[in-house]
């Protein structure tokens, strides 16, 4: 007779607690982030049911939890507000076909797509979009019963040159949630803090009967799982573009967040496994009624700051969610909108990485103007459409600098293989050997500044100029400038070498015919020493 196979407690009990704990932290950020989002609450608790599931079982990272977020929530927000006559159908096959693009970048192996959204377009994305949250919430924190705006910086200033508006009863029970959350984060229960100030909120105001409104006022919250749906086909064409975007959006936040948390074995998750995870993530969001998904950094943090060993920890806290919502789900109805508004300040507080901002905006100034232009545009523009923009604005930038960055030195031989490093002459010296070595890239203007840099061929006969090529790309146009180079070269009766030339940079040289015209006696191909 087989044995039945041990459980391992060691793993399992700790993974109990971590998804108990996540579940907790998922209900009242699931519903925040839905009514940022624009939605019932109760589909922020679906989304937090089945998407970190998925994605649990099909990602490369043990520990992320991939659930709608801030950035998701927000996006989702100006995508329906852009969209006439929406349902939540459009939310759905929104999230489905989100998942669909991310699938296909992991088929792809697109991982290296990463590398184009740049650190400083992501911190002040990120910025942005938590600074929308902060703002987004003011009317529902102080009790505004309309705001008039295009967009939520107008609609701030609206509220700021309404102030006679506020109703002191919302204001006094969202300032006490905040300040629950702030001393019991002083506790050794602090992972609970945002489940305190919710209790405590609704039992104050229950105690006190103040009339203010609360989450059942603006939605129902059913005891119940959610039922599986079909997207709505005819508004594909509409939402192809917002969910390309939202795609790069949960890649780059998802998979970042991954890196952030190595594996057990000490390993980097994979990129491209990731990918898959978070696009089943959305797929399957989509079919039970959620939103879309990314990878959540506070909810991955406190899952493994909860004790989590495996990616069954993200399993336990779907199930456990799922027991919830059967049992004391129209409980949150009695949350006070207010409090939730609080609880979204908060986080979306926590939010802005300072240090990350300070690093963005004291390393180099082309990073820093492409954090504070995201960030601007963040504010003012839908943010689907901000984080494409921050992308080109860094390129745009990378291209300016690189063209202005190329710089020409000369190799002096010391003896024994040593070289020293200095400024280029302001000609070539006769009858003797130049080296010389391209510091930049070789495409565009960098090209022109670099010749710039060349000594002059007045007056030099005989000489010997020798191009170190290592870790050069030959282009076109270096290609175009290196032909009449060589024909200069030729006239005063000197010779152009090239040394340390990979592979692929002479079968490009010789499909060009300039192995021809600069002659192969004069190439010296890349060797692991330095000649």
């Amino acid at each position: 007779m087989a044995k039945k196979k041990k459980v391992n407690t060691k793993k399992s009990i700790p993974d109990l607690i971590a998804g108990l704990t996540v579940a907790l932290v998922n209900i009242p950020e699931g519903m925040g982030y839905a009514l940022a989002a624009g939605v019932n609450p109760i589909y922020g608790l679906y989304t937090g049911l089945i998407a970190p599931v998925v994605g649990a079982l099909s990602a490369g990272s043990i520990y992320v939890v991939i659930t709608l977020t801030n950035e998701t929530a927000l996006t989702t927000a100006a995508t329906l507000e852009s969209i006439d006559g929406w349902t939540m159908k459009t939310v759905f096959t929104l999230s489905i076909l989100t998942g669909i693009f991310i699938l296909i970048f992991a088929k792809l192996k697109l991982g290296t797509l990463l590398r184009f959204v740049s650190e400083s377009v992501m911190t002040g994305f990120i910025t942005g979009a938590a600074i929308l949250v902060i703002l987004g919430q003011l009317p529902d924190f102080t009790g505004f019963e309309s705001v008039v705006g295009e967009n939520v910086v107008q609609e701030t200033f609206y509220w700021l040159t309404h102030l006679g508006q506020i109703d002191l009863q919302t204001t006094l029970v969202g300032f006490f949630t905040l300040a629950v959350i702030l001393l019991i984060n002083k506790t050794k229960v602090r992972k609970f803090s945002l489940i305190f100030a919710m209790v405590f909120a609704s039992i104050i105001v229950l105690i006190l009967q103040w009339d203010i409104h609360l989450v059942g006022d603006i939605a129902n919250i059913p005891r119940g799982l959610p039922t599986p749906v079909l997207p709505d086909l005819s508004q594909v064409s509409d939402l192809l573009f917002p969910a390309f975007s939202m795609a790069i959006l949960a890649v780059a936040i998802g998979a970042g967040v991954a890196q952030n948390y190595p594996n057990p074995d000490g390993k980097t998750p994979d990129s491209n496994k990731d990918f898959t995870g978070i696009g089943a993530a959305n797929v399957a969001s989509g079919f039970f009624q959620g939103l879309p998904v990314t990878g959540s950094l506070s909810r991955t943090s406190i899952n493994v700051s909860s004790g989590a060993k495996t990616r069954m920890a993200v399993v336990f806290s779907g199930i456990i969610l799922a027991v919830l919502l059967l049992t004391i789900a129209p409980l949150a109805e009695l949350i006070p909108e207010t409090s939730l508004a609080a609880l979204l300040i908060f986080v979306g507080y926590e939010a802005i990485n300072q240090r990350r901002v300070k690093r963005g905006w004291k390393t180099h100034s082309s990073g820093r103007v492409a954090m504070v232009a995201t960030l601007v545009l963040a504010l003012l523009i839908p943010l689907q459409n901000a984080i494409f923009a921050g992308i080109l604005i860094a390129l745009a930038l990378f291209i300016y600098e690189a063209s202005i960055g190329g710089r020409v030195t000369q190799w002096t031989p010391l003896g024994r293989g040593k070289y020293k490093e200095e400024k280029v002459p302001k000609s070539y010296p006769s009858n003797k050997v130049t080296i010389l070595t391209f510091y930049g890239t070789t495409f565009f203007a960098a090209i022109d500044k670099m010749v710039a840099q060349l000594p002059k061929l007045t007056k030099t006969k005989n000489a010997v100029v020798i191009i170190n090529a290592k870790g050069r790309s030959v282009t076109d146009t270096l290609l175009a400038w290196f032909e009449s180079y060589i024909k200069d070269i030729e006239k005063s009766g000197s010779r152009l070498m090239m040394t340390e030339l990979d592979q692929t940079s002479y079968n490009r040289l010789k499909k060009t015919g300039m192995i021809k015209i600069l002659g192969e006696e004069n190439i010296l191909m890349e060797t692991d020493t330095i000649h």
